[in-house]
């Protein structure tokens, strides 16, 4: 990857869940001089096509399973030259061994992280206007349009964070800016993260992470809202509001919204509950 920033920065395709090796593409990014482009892994497949060419994308990590969609724009994308694989967060994919042997273009993670520790190269810090990641939206008014972040926008907003919200969680998709930019500042504060790689366990590990600092969207917030309604049909209002403290792990300091706008009812909802600042 660094022999292609000697020429021009590489951008680098990311499609993952939530979990530790995306992180460690993107920073492996963010210390080589390279271009991270999250991918979400659902979209359609002229969206993603459409993506690869626009960011001239040349190599893409992914999880195992995801190497099946992106070996389809091999022959599609020109500028598209390996696919880094690492093994899937939520289950084994069993056939991939044949899949390996049989594309040379295939690489796995733990191989390219091996060959970086034999062949060191010293940090070039970039400068302020240089990219640091492509953002791409939904697309819900027609394909993917690209949001440029340089190191000067994404550091600007890197804020010191008090002693008591260093624990964060890493649950929303990696293809939008918050998590990210969350789990940038929480670290840059020398803080924690967990992450969440399979949504239909969001509570059971949230209650095990105990995250002092949570960042949502309003319709996240807004299932809580009704998980509440449900529960106070069973218990005092106080009782559900102990119920979904303890669903998060009873040490939020602080929530944040941020992507729409907060209903005023939810965010009464939230400092009712959580007793803590709502930020919107």
């Amino acid at each position: 990857m660094h022999s292609a920033k000697e020429e021009a920065p590489c951008h680098v395709g990311i499609a993952s869940r939530n979990g530790v090796p995306p992180y460690i593409a993107e920073y492996g990014c963010l210390f080589g001089g390279l271009v991270s482009v999250f991918i979400h892994y659902s979209l359609e497949h002229g969206e993603i096509e459409h993506i690869i060419n626009n960011a001239s994308i040349q190599i893409i990590v992914c999880e195992r399973s995801f190497s099946r969609i992106f070996l389809r724009y091999i022959h599609l994308c020109p500028s598209l030259k390996y696919i880094v694989v690492f093994d899937d967060l939520l289950h084994r994919d069993e056939g991939f061994c044949s899949l390996l042997e049989n594309h040379p273009l295939l690489k796995e993670f733990d191989d390219i992280l091996e060959l970086a520790k034999q062949n060191t190269v010293p940090f070039l810090p970039p400068l302020g206007s240089d990219i640091f990641t492509i953002i791409y939206t939904s697309g819900s008014t027609g394909l993917p349009k690209g949001v440029v972040y340089t190191h000067n926008s994404w550091n600007s907003d890197m804020v010191p964070y008090p002693q008591n919200l260093l624990v964060g969680v890493s649950y929303q998709p990696l293809s939008h800016i918050v998590d990210r930019h969350h789990v940038a500042v929480t670290l840059f504060n020398g803080g924690r993260i967990g992450t969440i790689p399979d949504p239909s366990l969001i509570f059971e590990d949230m209650r095990l992470i105990g995250p002092t600092i949570l960042f949502g969207a309003p319709r996240f917030y807004s299932l809580i809202f009704q998980q509440w309604k449900i529960l106070t049909k069973h218990f005092s209002d106080q009782d559900a509001y102990a119920e979904i403290r303890k669903a998060f792990g009873e040490r939020i300091k602080v929530l944040v919204s941020g992507g729409a706008a907060m209903p005023n009812e939810i965010e009464q909802f939230l400092k009712d509950c959580f007793k803590c600042p709502v930020v919107t």
